[in-house]
């Protein structure tokens, strides 16, 4: 049976629209998926993940006094944009929406829509020169309200948590605290920690790219880092069937660990900074388990929900394409394993984590 050639366009325009149109079709998932009791709870879990961040900094010996200082007066400065942007447009209110689109006219042309869509976005860059930067504005793409993706802003020092991640299963603020600070609130601290990886360091706390570590601690730094690319770099690629990926020479295919260094180290970092706040929150006011878990401690099911964000069905040729982010099935194996509160956990014949930052 033929595929109708109209259903390509209509997905290809509809497609167009979304991104290019993105807070007007935010407002009507944001009025089904996301109310303002999440975003206080994510802000809350944000506000916590920062505040464990500085804690871990305070206890690092390979960074100078000075250092984490300027370190902590980053995660000061850190700008949290949680949800939905709510002044330059305010995505939930339509009056707003009409004022940011103003100039956009859509009509039953496609090829009229994307003139029209790169014309108001020409004049939105061009009048955006004439003023001082609006720091209340989001970027115009890969973090709009519905999309299953965070950021870190490193050019303005700014974590990014839409509303499209925070849904269940990694988030869900009537569950237990476990699960949405194993889920959620780890990609949010992966967020915070690329303020602070093999690239993110090099920012300041007001975004300008320069040296601000001592030497000493940049170097020390460097040294520690290493660890991540070896032991990354000894990871063969594998796919959902456990088939090793090979190269066109028959040679089996392991993960890049340097091209992937900045997100291993986020990943590092947002597990273990995750973990520490939850655990503090545990100890005060323990958690309930689930149903028919029993068997699985509150640490154990912490390190589960981990896992279960990397779920995936990748063959071992898709899993092998090469990108700045390890493979699923490694972000989900590996980082774990620089984790002690894990190795405890799952009583690891492993005793120490194999890499150490933060």
């Amino acid at each position: 049976m033929s595929q109708d050639p109209s259903a390509d366009r209509t997905t290809a325009c509809a497609d167009y629209l979304d991104k290019s149109l993105a807070w007007m079709t935010s407002k009507l998932f944001l009025e089904q998926k996301y109310t303002e009791e999440d975003r206080k709870a994510v802000t809350t879990i944000m506000n916590n993940l920062l505040s464990s961040f500085g804690e871990r900094v305070k206890n690092v010996d390979f960074i100078d006094e000075d250092t984490k200082g300027l370190i902590q007066d980053k995660l000061d400065d850190m700008t949290l944009r949680i949800g939905y942007p709510m002044d330059t447009p305010d995505a939930l209110n339509a009056t707003s929406l009409k004022a940011y689109y103003d100039g956009v006219e859509i009509t039953g042309s496609h090829f009229s829509n994307v003139l029209s869509i790169r014309k108001w976005y020409s004049e939105l860059q061009w009048k955006a020169l004439l003023f001082p930067v609006d720091e209340t504005t989001w970027p115009n793409s890969g973090v709009h309200s519905w999309v299953a993706n965070a950021r870190q802003w490193r050019e303005r020092n700014t974590a990014i948590v839409p509303a499209g991640i925070s849904q269940s299963p990694l988030f869900d603020r009537k569950a237990p605290p476990y699960l949405s600070y194993g889920g959620m609130g780890i990609v949010a601290g992966h967020e915070i920690t690329h303020g602070f990886d093999s690239v993110g360091r090099h920012f300041d706390q007001k975004g300008r790219l320069r040296d601000w570590w001592s030497q000493s601690s940049a170097d020390a730094f460097d040294n520690k880092t290493q660890c991540f690319v070896e032991q990354y770099s000894k990871v063969p690629i594998i796919g959902f069937d456990g088939v090793t990926a090979k190269s066109e020479n028959n040679e089996t295919v392991y993960v890049d660990g340097a091209n992937t260094l900045p997100e291993n180290l986020a990943d590092a970092g947002g597990l273990v900074t995750s973990y520490d706040i939850w655990k503090k929150l545990d100890d005060e006011c323990p958690g309930q388990g689930l149903p028919g878990l029993e068997e699985f401690t509150r640490d154990q099911l912490f390190f589960i929900a981990y896992g279960q964000i990397w779920c995936s069905r990748l063959t071992p040729d898709q899993a092998a394409v090469q990108d700045a982010h390890a493979p699923p099935f490694a972000r989900a194996r590996v980082a774990p394993q620089n984790s002690a509160a894990f190795l405890e956990a799952f009583s690891c014949k492993q005793k120490e984590p194999t890499c150490e930052l933060w």
